[in-house]
C-alpha cells in the first residue's frame, strides 16, 4: 500500500513540474530556403550565310562590250579573246571587261534594253530603236575613210528624166515600177530607198506598181534607160561612173551625158542629196544601269587602243578606218527621218 501511496506521489510530483514549466507543442521544422538556381546562358543558333553582292565591273560581274555578227569568222573568233585580254590589261583592277558576239540586232536590243550592264557595237537603226525603248546613248561612230562627212553609206534615187522630168521628187514614184540589185545585202538596195518612200508617203509594199530585180548598179541604170522601170537607188556619186561603163560595153548603150539631155538622173530632195546612213555605233545602256563613269573607262581603254595602233583585233570585229566620239545630237537628222518614214524595229 505504501508503496502504491509513493508511485501516486512522483506522478503526481510530475504533473505538476510539467504543468509549472508550461509545456509547449512540438516546433514545426524549420523552413528551408531554396538555393538559386544558375539562369541558363541563351545559345545562338547560327544565322544563315549571307552572299555578299557581286560588285558590277568585278572579275564576277564584268562589264561587257558585245558585237553584233551574225556568222563571225575563226578570225573573229580569236580577235574577241584578243580584245577581252588587251582590254583588261589596259584597265588593270579599276574594271573588268569581257567581250562577247551576238548574232542578231533584236538580241543586242533586248539585251540592253532589259537591263543588261554593255557597251555595243550596233548599226544605225538598232541604236535608234535602243534610244527609243530604253534610253541608250551613243558615244563613238565609225568613219571608213578619212574624208571629211564621210560618217556613213550615201545612196541616190536615180530616174528617168524621160518619164518624170527635170525635178522628180519620191511621191511621183507611186505606181510606178521601179528597180532594185537582186541578192544584194547592202541596204543602198532596198532599205534606204524603201525608208525614202515611206518618208514621202509612198508604201513601198502597196504602193508601188511593181519592183523589178536586176544584177547590180549597172544593170539598174540600163533598166532604167531601157524603160524598164522609172528608178531605183545606187550608191551616191556612182552614177557618171556607171553611165561610162555602159558606153564602153559590148554593145555599147548610148545613155547621152549631156546635160541638156540626160535620160537617167539622180534624184534629190530639193537642192540637197539624200541622206548618209551613219556606220555602226559604239552604244551604252542607260546611267541608272551603267555608271557613266564605267562607260567612260572602257572607250578610254578603246581609244588608247587605237592611238597605240594597238587595234587590229578590234578592227577585226567592227571595221573602221577612224573612230570618232558621238553624241544623240549628230543623229538628229536622220532620226527625224526615221520618224518621217514611221519606221520601227519591226517593219
Amino acid at each position: 500500500m505504501r508503496h502504491i501511496s509513493a508511485l501516486f506521489s512522483i506522478g503526481l510530483i510530475l504533473s505538476i513540474v510539467l504543468v509549472a514549466c508550461g509545456g509547449e507543442e512540438t516546433p514545426p521544422p524549420p523552413t528551408r530556403t531554396p538555393l538559386p538556381q544558375p539562369t541558363a546562358t541563351p545559345r545562338s543558333t547560327p544565322l544563315p550565310e549571307v552572299e555578299l553582292p557581286v560588285i558590277l565591273g568585278s572579275p564576277d560581274k564584268p562589264i561587257n562590250l558585245l558585237f553584233v555578227i551574225a556568222s563571225p569568222s575563226s578570225g573573229q573568233v580569236d580577235a574577241q579573246d584578243t580584245l577581252q585580254t588587251q582590254l583588261n590589261d589596259q584597265l588593270g583592277e579599276a574594271l573588268a571587261v569581257e567581250v562577247g558576239i551576238l548574232a542578231t540586232p533584236r538580241e543586242a536590243l533586248d539585251a540592253l534594253c532589259k537591263g543588261e550592264a554593255a557597251l555595243m557595237w550596233v548599226d544605225v537603226f538598232t541604236y535608234v530603236a535602243a534610244e527609243r525603248a530604253c534610253g541608250a546613248s551613243p558615244l563613238l561612230g565609225v568613219r571608213q575613210t578619212q574624208r571629211v562627212g564621210a560618217n556613213g553609206i550615201g545612196f541616190d534615187f536615180v530616174y528617168d528624166r524621160r518619164v518624170l522630168g527635170n525635178a522628180a521628187t519620191p511621191e511621183m514614184l507611186a505606181n510606178r515600177k521601179i528597180c532594185r540589185i537582186e541578192g544584194d545585202e547592202s541596204p543602198v538596195n532596198w532599205v534606204y530607198p524603201s525608208l525614202a518612200l515611206r518618208a514621202a508617203g509612198v508604201d513601198p509594199v502597196t504602193g508601188l506598181q511593181g519592183v523589178i530585180e536586176v544584177a547590180d548598179a549597172q544593170s539598174l541604170v540600163k533598166a532604167i534607160f531601157d524603160e524598164e522601170c522609172v528608178a531605183g537607188a545606187i550608191p551616191n556619186d556612182q552614177l557618171d561612173t556607171l553611165v561610162r561603163r555602159l558606153q564602153q560595153a559590148n554593145p555599147p548603150v548610148q545613155i547621152n551625158l549631156q546635160a541638156t539631155a540626160l535620160q537617167v538622173v539622180v534624184m534629190q530632195e530639193g537642192n540637197e542629196s539624200w541622206l548618209e546612213i551613219p556606220h555602226s555605233v559604239l552604244i551604252a545602256s542607260p546611267d541608272f544601269i551603267l555608271p557613266a563613269s564605267f562607260r567612260d573607262l572602257v572607250v578610254e581603254a578603246i581609244q588608247e587602243l587605237v592611238e597605240t595602233e594597238e587595234d587590229d583585233a578590234l578592227k577585226e570585229l567592227v571595221p573602221y578606218a577612224q573612230l570618232v566620239e558621238r553624241t544623240s545630237a549628230d543623229y538628229a537628222d536622220f532620226r527625224a527621218w526615221l520618224e518621217a518614214a514611221r519606221w520601227g524595229m519591226d517593219n
